[in-house]
């Protein structure tokens, strides 16, 4: 994180926290976070460091949606429920790509009891030592549905993220610089976000069988922006998301140009708009 966000942090954060007491703190530090940007900042170094018991505050909106967290190594969400038979499919593949992955064991709870109703995302078997790869996410609450339907992958990320923090992006010698962006380069500045990794099944997954795999961070290749998403086959989302986890492995596809372009544009026009 640049120093520069956390001396502003650490100046306004008990304030934003009195004003809106009934938030959290991801919400505080969104806060916060457009302030900064609004203040046409510059790289900074002082040595500051957020305090550790800020770590210790929950997502109330995670909670609230996807439940208390349990370990899981990324969240499925459901952000499209125009066809329950397309769903039921993908979500009945992803059960059995874990079952697959862990070893067959046909009882291996998907994000323990289901976050949101689907009957055949819980678990008879409660016990701890079964790890969850994926918690599934498909809310049955008219104002749940109505916070996720078609939501873009930066409203994903200030959802259910853990934190949001600003890092270095600067620009290689001789490359073309980017337009000033904030999820790409602003000042040799990039917002980005740390938490669970994100999988949103949309529309187009009723038709592909995909879903969209978020990153809170680019990847090193300049020009690339936070928020980008690539395409899985629900087939594969356990093992990706395995190696995501455990090995530390950027999925990029081989780093070719294969983001989700239409999905980039949306993250960038709700970030800044009129950008």
């Amino acid at each position: 994180m640049l120093d520069s966000f956390i001396q502003l942090l650490l100046r306004r954060y008990d304030t934003v926290k009195a004003q809106h007491p009934a938030e959290d703190h991801l919400r505080w530090e969104l806060r916060i976070l457009e302030e900064f940007w609004a203040s046409n900042p510059q790289p900074a170094a002082t040595g500051l460091t957020k305090p550790a018991e800020w770590a210790d505050n929950p997502n109330l909106i995670y909670e609230r949606v996807a439940g208390e967290y349990a370990s899981e190594l990324g969240l499925l969400i459901r952000t499209d429920y125009s066809n329950e038979d397309a769903w039921r499919e993908f979500h009945t593949k992803l059960q059995e790509a874990e079952n697959e992955f862990l070893g067959g064991q046909e009882d291996v709870a998907m994000g323990g009891p289901s976050a949101g109703g689907d009957e055949d995302n819980s678990s008879d078997d409660s016990s701890d030592d079964k790890p969850i790869i994926i918690k599934v996410v498909n809310p049955t609450a008219d104002a749940d549905r109505q916070l996720l339907s078609g939501i873009t992958n930066i409203r994903a990320l200030r959802l259910f993220s853990d934190e949001v923090d600003i890092r270095p992006r600067p620009r290689p010698a001789g490359v073309v610089p980017s337009p000033p962006h904030r999820l790409v380069d602003r000042n040799g500045m990039q917002e980005c976000y740390e938490g669970v990794t994100l999988w949103i099944y949309d529309a187009k997954s009723n038709v592909d069988g995909c879903a969209r795999l978020v990153y809170g961070k680019s990847d090193e290749l300049y020009g690339t922006a936070t928020g980008d998403s690539w395409r899985a086959r629900v087939s594969h989302i356990v093992e990706l998301q395995s190696e995501i986890a455990v090995n530390g492995t950027l999925i990029s596809f081989g780093g070719l140009d294969r983001y989700d372009y239409d999905e980039r544009k949306r993250n960038l026009d709700e970030a800044e708009p009129g950008a």
